[in-house]
């Protein structure tokens, strides 16, 4: 499989969400590149909720500690698994903890501590519009689960298909006004 790029370009950032986030600590935090992270809040359960601004494939996520006090990757508060759903509108706790996703991704420690890319099956992620990642536990079984950085990887959706020609367009049009096409 083709190696696929960071789908950051095609966030829709303003859609974005997440349920549970520390007012401080945001999903913009660990999807924007740069420094920051996401943070749980009552307890260690978030619901992320990522928009593109059109379909996307989708091939793989990476996810990577928090930066530590230590300034090395804090692995104990990092997810020990993912629940990902494609295109669930309207996702709450309950249903991600009781709805079949559409794939399940288990993150080691060394895996969340070297940002390794997970693959998905690709042919379950095509034509992505929302993508919901409900994270339930972390590595160090805490109340406070942090995410310092967030990557989807994957391609656009091309169209395809062929282009009428003007002509093939006016008669088109004209058809469906009920008048004939003046050429």
């Amino acid at each position: 499989m083709p190696d696929f790029a960071d789908l950051y370009d095609q966030l829709e950032l303003p859609q974005c969400h997440c349920l549970n986030e520390s007012s401080e600590h945001t999903i913009r935090h660990c999807l924007d590149p740069g420094p920051g992270f996401l943070e749980s809040d009552a307890d260690e359960e978030l619901l992320l909720t990522i928009k593109f601004m059109q379909a996307v494939k989708v091939s793989g996520i990476v996810v990577e500690a928090a930066v530590g006090d230590n300034g090395g990757p804090d692995v104990d508060t990092a997810p020990t698994s993912l629940k990902l759903f494609k295109n669930k509108v309207g996702l709450d706790f309950d249903s991600a903890k009781s709805d079949k996703p559409t794939e399940e991704v288990a993150l080691s420690a060394s895996d969340v501590k070297s940002g390794a890319k997970k693959e998905l099956r690709f042919v379950n992620f095509q034509g992505v519009q929302e993508l919901s990642i409900f994270i339930g536990a972390n590595h160090g079984d805490g109340e406070v689960t942090r995410v310092g950085r967030v990557t989807v990887l994957g391609e656009l959706v091309l169209q395809s298909g062929l282009k009428r020609t003007e002509e093939q367009q006016k008669a088109a049009t004209a058809g469906d006004w009920g008048s004939s096409p003046k050429m």
